[in-house]
């Protein structure tokens, strides 16, 4: 099933970004928006693994999750999206069995005793987050492709590829993108 483009935004969207930002922190990012509203817009790069792993942040968890740069707002701060709200009380709903947050003890906990694995949580430092009209004016500017819906697992493994293979699901002009070069300069 072929995403599909849209201007409405709505949580459980994804943004595509452009190609033109090239040197910007969010250079051929995948971000998945997990809340929208009058106060402004949240999301998280799926695309960008920081290298580090939870362990090497939380020193009683001895896990060896991913983290991944979930953008340049608050890159300090810890975040998390799942789908086992069953497990972690007071998350957030996002869409469908996607949550964002909850207690953090309850977390801890469940990781330690392997209920939460990388199947069905995923970790990023900093997060995007955009003004009330910010993502609106970006998106009317073509800064971003914003897809319907995301396609691909949510909790995969993804690197920078995710975003080729995503101009290439959905065709037509954006198999330009796909094959453009990082740097323009370098054509």
């Amino acid at each position: 099933m072929r995403s599909t483009v849209t201007k409405i935004i709505k949580k459980g969207n994804t943004l595509l970004a452009e190609p033109l930002l090239n040197e910007d922190p969010f250079a051929r990012s995948v971000v998945y928006l997990t809340s929208h509203g009058r106060e402004g817009t949240l999301g998280f790069i799926l695309n960008q693994p920081t290298g580090l792993v939870l362990g090497d942040l939380i020193s009683d968890l001895e896990v060896d999750l991913k983290i991944y740069r979930g953008g340049p707002v608050k890159p300090y701060h810890l975040y998390y999206v799942h789908k086992r709200a069953d497990l972690i009380e007071d998350a957030t709903p996002v869409v469908g069995d996607i949550f964002l947050a909850g207690d953090f003890s309850r977390v801890k906990a469940r990781l330690l005793d392997g209920s939460l694995n990388a199947e069905n949580i995923k970790f990023f430092l900093g997060c995007s987050s955009w003004g009330s009209e910010q993502l609106k004016a970006e998106l009317g500017r073509s800064v971003w492709v914003m897809l319907d819906r995301f396609n691909p697992n949510l909790f995969s493994d993804f690197e920078q590829n995710l975003w080729r293979s995503e101009m290439i699901r959905l065709g037509g002009s954006h198999l330009i993108w796909a094959n453009a070069p990082r740097n323009p300069n370098w054509n």
